[in-house]
């Protein structure tokens, strides 16, 4: 995806997801819920 407010949006989701003030957040989930969030699952099946 481009930068722009939309990806902006969708890291703040995933991070309210884990919660900031964890510190553990892990790269590979962290794409995996970014992928969730757009609903680009299907470009990974």
């Amino acid at each position: 995806m481009k930068d722009g407010p939309t990806l902006d949006a969708g890291i703040k989701a995933v991070v309210d997801i884990f919660g900031s003030a964890n510190r553990n957040k892990y790269r590979a989930i962290f794409y995996y819920l970014l992928v969730v969030h757009f609903k680009q699952q299907g470009k990974y099946s």
